[in-house]
């Protein structure tokens, strides 16, 4: 812990191998957020390098009031929510299972059940990216990164209940999509 926060003392006075050191801890969990959040490699890619140039641009303003984790998430959180603001129209999910989006391996071990596993997690990520992105942003952070309900509201800003009613609405909005999808694929209709 020592050396994490001489890695934080040096990268705040502008050493960009300190700042290198700091990034290369938390980029994979950076790519996965803009990832689910976004829905497509290309954007994932792209936000997460907007969110290395943010934190390099503001680590001096980090006070320390949240773990320096929550408050890099709290930036890439952001940085999607500001590109998918932009971008409402424009999100595709043809590319989740390319590299990074795919159904926990070991789970299935024949064919038909690795396929629908992935069938599975495109239609939960297909449901998650028509959540309201505030609802989708702490169902992310809570239910796929394992934040906690505090860390979520210190990552989006505001106030434990509000994160609270966000998850618990969100996840209602999924089950009730999932469910829709559900009596869709067992008619035959879809």
């Amino acid at each position: 812990m020592q050396t994490d926060q001489l890695l934080l003392k040096r990268a705040q006075k502008g050493d960009p191998t300190a700042f290198e050191s700091i990034l290369a801890t938390h980029e994979r969990l950076i790519y996965s957020i803009c990832l689910r959040m976004c829905g497509n490699r290309e954007d994932a890619m792209d936000i997460a390098q907007e969110t290395a140039v943010r934190v390099w641009r503001n680590i001096g303003r980090y006070t320390g009031d949240a773990a320096l984790s929550t408050w890099i998430y709290r930036i890439a959180t952001n940085a999607c929510l500001d590109h998918l603001r932009k971008q409402r129209d424009a999100l595709s999910i043809d590319e989740l299972g390319e590299d990074g989006f795919s159904p926990a391996t070991g789970e299935h071990e024949n064919p038909e059940g690795v396929l629908q596993g992935r069938e599975t997690m495109r239609t939960v990520q297909h449901a998650l990216m028509l959540l309201p992105e505030e609802q989708r942003a702490a169902v992310i952070l809570r239910d796929i990164r394992n934040l906690t309900y505090e860390e979520v509201a210190q990552t989006l800003g505001i106030n434990l209940n509000t994160a609270k009613s966000r998850i618990s609405r969100g996840r209602r909005a999924l089950r009730e999509m999932l469910r829709s999808d559900e009596k869709l694929l067992q008619t035959g209709e879809a």
